[in-house]
């Protein structure tokens, strides 16, 4: 039930690099500690009292027992509040514990859509290193022939790749089909895709509420690569998935959650992603299948994209500093996936977010 060692070391090298006053790892020991302080208060006074009354030759006699009996108390209660850490860490250990295997992923079959850059890219390089068999998606036949190069040489048992639109439903058929006749199964479907044909979503983002620019072409459009093309791809995939008892991953956003101004478009399409596929699970594990549905729950993640948006404003270079990096969101969405979790947030503070609202 540890940590794994690679995880622990770079969040202590990132925890020094931006000076942080304290780093829990796991995260959840945040939880631990927080119920120990309420549990146990006044812990460190005990230690000090004990430290500072200790009878010695200055104390009268007649003080001495009535001292040793307080502080034979004091360290009863010390052991304790001993006992008390030690399970509440085992505790924050055991629920923080997924149950990842790398070594399931090795040989497994893997369809990931937008692959050309970001997250798509970074999970097809991981996926590649744990041996993997690997087809993606993007519109950008160039940078997929890069991707599926650079997989191979990472490891991918196979890498192929497939140049389409996700908002036309041949594209979609033919993915899905192509991973039947390379791999002849399906165990994971990785959703990820996110674009307009009608506008450059780097310039549009957060730049105009929907009073100011009612643009129904675009909104049309947006809804239909990344609502219907997300729920085409899984109905397609879902035969093999059955059969395979295999998981579905659609990476969702803060903005599923949250409602956020001149964003209308983006958090119609989250939140529309989160209501369906939080109603399949729901439906699939009523039918007995076992197929997983995770919806990863993204921030601001430091992709090349959210870079360019953020270095527009000051208060955006400022929130590029709180960002995550893309290989650790990576991983996190891939870890999520294999071990079946409902959702997983990156950062993990987003869950404090959507309990406020």
């Amino acid at each position: 039930m540890a940590a794994p060692m690679d995880q622990t070391v770079e969040a202590i090298i990132r925890a020094g690099a931006t000076r942080a006053r304290e780093v829990y790892y796991p995260a959840g020991m945040v939880w631990t500690f927080a119920k120990l302080r309420a549990f146990v208060p006044g812990l460190v006074d005990i230690l000090l009292t004990k430290m500072e009354m200790s009878p010695g030759p200055a104390v009268p006699a007649l003080v001495q027992p009535v001292l040793s009996d307080i502080l034979a108390t004091m360290s009863r209660l010390l052991w304790a509040s001993l006992v008390v850490v030690l399970a509440a860490v085992g505790i924050g250990v055991y629920w923080n514990y997924d149950g990842f295997d790398p070594e399931t992923i090795r040989g497994a079959t893997v369809v990931i859509t937008g692959c050309s850059t970001g997250i798509g890219e970074e999970m097809t390089y991981q996926y590649a290193r744990l041996g993997a068999k690997i087809l993606i998606t993007a519109r950008r036949e160039n940078r997929l022939k890069e991707v599926v190069a650079k997989a191979v040489s990472l490891g991918a048992q196979e890498a192929h790749y497939v140049a389409g639109d996700m908002g036309k439903a041949e594209d979609c058929e033919r993915t899905i089909q192509t991973a039947k006749e390379k791999f002849g199964r399906l165990d994971y479907l990785v959703l990820n895709h996110d674009g307009s044909n009608v506008k450059n979503l780097h310039e549009y983002f957060g730049t105009k509420s929907w009073d100011e620019d009612p643009d129904m072409d675009f909104f049309v459009d947006y809804l239909n690569i990344n609502v219907v093309g997300y729920v085409r791809l899984a109905s397609l995939a879902l035969p093999l998935l059955k059969e395979s008892k295999g998981h579905l991953i659609a990476v969702n956003a803060l903005l599923g959650k949250v409602p956020f101004p001149k964003l209308s478009w983006g958090v119609t399409v989250k939140f529309a992603l989160d209501g369906f596929f939080s109603s399949l699970r729901v439906e699939l594990k009523k039918a007995g299948h076992d197929v997983s549905v995770t919806l990863p729950i993204l921030g601001f993640i430091r992709t090349p994209a959210a870079e360019k948006i953020a270095q527009k404003t000051e208060q955006g270079r400022e929130m590029l500093k709180m960002s995550v990096p893309v290989d650790e969101t990576a991983r996190a969405i891939i870890r999520g996936g294999t071990t079946r979790a409902r959702e997983v947030y990156i950062p993990v503070s987003l869950v404090w977010k959507c309990d406020q609202h």
